[in-house]
């Protein structure tokens, strides 16, 4: 499960891994998405997530 909230000044993706040691999570972020790989041979995963940041004003 995912979950992408976004804000004028940050971006949160909160991505729950039961099982998976954070040594085994590798995360791969971009300008519009983020990418996250588990290692772990018990519990395979990868997720593509794409998010939208709201636009800011520099007005």
């Amino acid at each position: 499960m995912s979950e992408v909230t976004t804000t004028d000044k940050e971006v949160k993706i909160v991505v729950e891994l039961p099982g998976v040691s954070k040594e085994q999570i590798r995360i791969n972020a971009y300008d519009n998405k983020v990418e996250i790989n588990s290692n772990d041979p018990k519990r395979k995963y990868h997720e593509v997530i794409d998010y939208h940041p709201k636009l800011i004003s520099t007005s």
